[in-house]
């Protein structure tokens, strides 16, 4: 692994602790607010950040859902992208969060995508 990739993970496996305990302790209201209103200062480049490098650090940390990877994904990209938070009823019950740019998903594909309905978008 070259330094530049470690580094990469290393800051993703901060931001996802943080979003992670901030979930735990602030609720998801004030998360999603504060991920609105962000001005965070990020050590690398949007065009580096690799969705490989958040889910291999997102098995470094406990119940790493999704959603924290998602937001830890839109907090390092600084291109204009969403993310959406969707619920599937069949076969049942389930949420997924995935964050799109221009329409296209870019972080958090699955292969039943088309099966949620977005309830919540965040620019």
């Amino acid at each position: 692994m070259s330094l530049k990739n470690f580094l990469l993970a290393l800051e993703a496996f901060f931001l996802l602790v943080i979003v992670r305990l901030a979930l735990s302790n602030l609720g998801i209201k004030k998360v999603i607010f504060g991920l609105a209103q962000r001005k965070a200062v990020i050590l690398t480049e949007s065009s580096s950040v690799s969705e490989k490098i958040i889910l291999r650090a997102s098995l470094l940390v406990p119940k790493c859902s999704c959603f924290v990877q998602a937001i830890v994904f839109k907090m390092i990209m600084s291109c204009n992208s969403k993310l959406v938070i969707g619920v599937a009823r069949e076969p049942s019950f389930s949420s997924h969060a995935w964050i799109e740019q221009s329409g296209q998903v870019i972080f958090g594909e699955v292969s039943n995508l088309k099966h949620y309905v977005p309830i919540m978008e965040i620019s």
